[in-house]
């Protein structure tokens, strides 16, 4: 699936919880985050510390703030420590396979249509994607999503379980004032 919306729409959230239903009924094996380490500001934080985990851990910071809204603190701890949950950069995703997983790629409007090409094709037996992304919120001059989401919106790809939806800011949850701030941006 793949799904474009304004902030808010709960579009991380969904996926999260319907890939922590499939792990808990036993249907997959993980959860597999990817994004973009394009950083959401106009200014940079650098290098940051330590190896690969320790640099990559705040960009998975959206996947287990969800993790622990929908299943608690415990159960988070529980699934990383046993690997059932795994944030990786778009980077490092180029000649592995994701077999029996949920791959969330989240904040899609920040890869590049070669990235999200090469994540898209590392698709395996007994796997999900679920891409989502915000048109209106590109970090990166050259984002592909946009041209992915319009290739994938056709009557053959959903004739192969393969769907789109879009969000509009009538559909923000997350808070009131949300919604009133993307309705002025633009959003």
């Amino acid at each position: 699936s793949l799904v474009d919306g304004p902030a808010g729409t709960a579009k991380t959230y969904i996926a999260v919880y319907a890939a922590l239903e499939l792990l808990k009924e036993g249907e997959i094996e993980k959860i597999i985050y990817i994004r973009s380490v394009v950083e959401s500001a106009e200014r940079s934080l650098g290098s940051l510390p330590g190896e690969v985990d320790d640099k990559f851990s705040p960009y998975a910071m959206p996947l287990l703030e969800k993790v622990r809204e929908i299943a608690g603190e415990g159960a988070c701890s529980m699934l990383k420590q046993k690997g059932l949950i795994d944030a990786i950069p778009v980077n490092f995703v180029r000649g592995l396979t994701f077999n029996n997983s949920v791959i969330i790629v989240d904040e899609s409007q920040n890869l590049s249509q070669g990235e999200l090409t090469t994540i898209l094709t590392r698709f395996g037996r007994n796997s999900q994607y679920v891409v989502c992304g915000d048109t209106g919120q590109s970090d990166v001059r050259q984002s592909g999503f946009s041209d992915v989401f319009k290739r994938f919106k056709t009557e053959d790809c959903e004739e192969r379980g393969i769907y789109t939806h879009k969000f509009g800011v009538d559909e923000i949850v997350r808070s009131k004032i949300l919604r009133f701030i993307c309705d002025k941006l633009g959003s």
